[in-house]
Parts: structure tokens; sequence; C-alpha cells
């Protein structure tokens, strides 16, 4: 079985492309294609999904896709009306024309796309080095374009502190179908985890019995379905205690948790510290 592909339009004659994403919302859309990806957060906030990895974004933020990894962002409206705004380079394996083996200064090059397999995060110094070249890289054309990627990817292959965001184990592959039905689903739990959400509920909306429909999910996202929606939810709480100062108990609330002690039990296992730990290291 395939994911569901999305078929990128690089134009005759150009082995890669970089435009705008500027949107009031990004739509859970659970796709893959074989260009590697580069996108960079200019503004906004919401979840990336990267092979069987969660996790939250807000404001600046880098990461390099490679080829096959099936990936979406999820992001709501935000409170002030502003826009989501990402600068997306989708780039062929063909850039360098397949040659950097060849080329010794270019090691660190090919080691950077080798372990963007597993998705790539680029430290927040690395990526306020780069971000004047990303934000002026869709205006230009040719060789000058050409030229400034590849010295924006020599510059984060240098990057000491970029991490994994992504599992070794590949995530299962869909079919068109199943990707579509993926994204129902996945649509549905992101819109309601603050509330109590079972997975009867969520069987019912994708036309499965409860035990196919656990099958189907763990396939789908490497993980079950009870899984993803603790993950949804402490990711959610670790924006909240990043940004705000509501006492942990209504922290606990607005992610979706009935009950403190579960709370704190389910983050301490899933960030390795408590909620209160948490804020005060982000602080």
């Amino acid at each position: 079985m395939k994911p569901a592909r999305e078929w990128v339009s690089l134009g005759s004659g150009l082995s890669f492309k970089a435009f705008r994403r500027i949107e009031a919302s990004y739509g859970f859309a659970w796709h893959y294609h074989p260009e590697f990806e580069l996108t960079f957060i200019a503004s906004g906030r919401g979840q990336r999904f990267i092979g069987d990895g969660i996790s939250d974004y807000d404001g600046s933020d880098l990461v390099l896709i490679g080829p096959n990894l099936p990936h979406t962002w999820s992001a709501p409206p935000l409170e002030n009306g502003g826009s989501h705004e990402a600068v997306v380079v989708q780039f062929s394996p063909a850039l360098f024309g397949g040659g950097l083996e060849a080329i010794p200064e270019a090691e660190p090059l090919a080691r950077l796309l080798e372990k963007s397999r597993r998705g790539l995060l680029f430290s927040p110094a690395a990526t306020a080095s780069q971000r004047s070249r990303l934000d002026r890289l869709p205006e230009l054309k040719g060789l000058a374009a050409w030229l400034e990627l590849v010295a924006i990817l020599g510059a984060l292959a240098g990057d000491q502190e970029a991490a994994w965001l992504s599992g070794e184990k590949p995530v299962a592959a869909l079919d068109a179908g199943t990707g579509k039905l993926l994204d129902r689903v996945c649509q549905h739990i992101n819109r309601h985890f603050q509330r109590s959400v079972a997975q009867r509920e969520v069987a019912e909306l994708a036309g499965l019995s409860p035990s196919a429909f656990s099958r189907f999910f763990r396939r789908a996202m490497g993980r079950s379905f009870v899984a993803y929606l603790e993950e949804l939810r402490v990711s959610h709480a670790c924006r909240l205690l990043a940004s705000g100062e509501d006492p942990i108990t209504r922290v606990a609330f607005a992610s979706g948790y009935a009950n403190l002690a579960n709370f704190n039990r389910q983050f301490r296992r899933l960030k390795g510290k408590t909620p209160r730990e948490y804020r005060r290291a982000f602080r």
C-alpha cells in the first residue's frame, strides 16, 4: 500500500521550487512525496506530524523532510485573526545530480540529506541565521535561486543541535482512499480532543467496527488511538504552559483531562517531567 501521494509540480527544467504559504489555518492533510521539503514557519502556531512524531511549533520553526516521509502541519485560526505564514521549498533528489558522494567538500550536505529521512528540526540559532535567506528565496530565479538554496542547506548542515522528529520505524503506507479517511478521522480528533473522545465515536465516523478501526489507526499512524490522543493533549498543554500563566489545573482541563492526577501522570510519561517543571524549564 502507498501513502496518500502529493504530486509536486516543479515545472519544466526545474529541480526545485520555493513558494509562500499564507493561510488563515492549516488543515490536517496526511501525505507524502518523493521530493525533499524544507519548511520555514515564519508566523503562526500549531502541530506538526512528521512520520510517527507529533510536536508543537510556535513562531519561527524550520524543518527538513526527506523523500516519502509522511507529514502534515495542522493549525487552527489565530485568536487575533492573523495569518499563518510559511516558506516552503520542495526539491528533487536530482538537485545535485546524484554526485555529492564524489565531492569531498559536500560530505556534510550529503549527511544532512540522509538524516532528513527521519525529519530534522533545526535549532533556533540555525533557523534565525537563515531567516533572511529563506524569506527572499521565493523571489529569486534561475542560478541565483539554486546557489541560495545550496548556501542555506550548507549552513544548516553545520547545525549540531538539529533533532530528529520521527522514529526509525517507517510509518505504514496508505492508498489515496484510506488517506482521505485518515484525514477525516484526524481532523475530527484534532477539533474535539479538548473534550472526551471515545474510540467508538471515531470508529463510527470512519464506518468501521471498534476493533477494525483500532487496527486501521495503528497501521496508519504507528500508534494506538489512545496514544495519539494523549500525545495531542500533552502537546497542547505544553503550548499553554509555555505561553500563559494559567494554573496547572486549568491547563489540564483545557487540554481534555478531567482528572489532574491522570494529566500529571501522562505529562511526565511523555515529557519526562511534571507540568510545573516543564513550565519552569521553558521559562
